[in-house]
């Protein structure tokens, strides 16, 4: 039960984060939201894997070369071969356009990712509590999908 409602707590992140990106637009699109959440909703369980496995080993050594090796084998293997496909084959109608602007990003928006979530990860172990982990991660996850909304928002249908 408590991974379902952390999942509906990411869905409600990226379809906030998609009401903001669209904030100067005329007509909100709610399908947009609602694929948002979706999105946030199907990887919430791929992020709570790969990150557990950052805290087990803050928990083991507290050292931020574990948590920096696991966020950046995340952030260069694991997101561009699952979170992110799912995040175009959800956000994108057509699946050959969905494709074709995965192939087009997927080497930008890694780099993006993982410049701003690897040094992320190192203050964060460094710097916050086991305890407040997770609602400093969410607040992050908030602007980042902002910025992965409007980055993507020029061309999504």
């Amino acid at each position: 039960m408590r991974i379902i409602s952390s999942c509906i707590v990411r869905g409600l992140i990226c379809s906030a984060s998609n009401i903001l990106a669209q904030y100067d637009t005329e007509n909100i699109n709610n399908e947009k939201i609602a694929r948002s959440f979706i999105y946030g909703f199907a990887t919430y369980p791929i992020l709570l894997h790969t990150y557990s496995r950052t805290k087990l080993f803050f928990y083991i050594q507290p050292k931020t070369s574990y948590a920096i090796l696991t966020s950046t084998i995340y952030e260069m293997i694991v997101y561009p071969v699952t979170s992110l496909p799912l995040y175009y084959f959800i956000m994108f109608k057509d699946k050959n356009i969905a494709w074709k602007k995965y192939k087009e990003d997927v080497y930008s928006i890694v780099l993006y990712s993982s410049c701003f979530w690897v040094p992320f990860t190192l203050f964060q172990t460094r710097y916050v509590s086991l305890n407040s982990f997770g609602p400093v991660r969410l607040s992050a996850s908030f602007l980042y999908n902002i910025a992965l909304q409007l980055y993507t928002s020029s061309s999504t249908s």
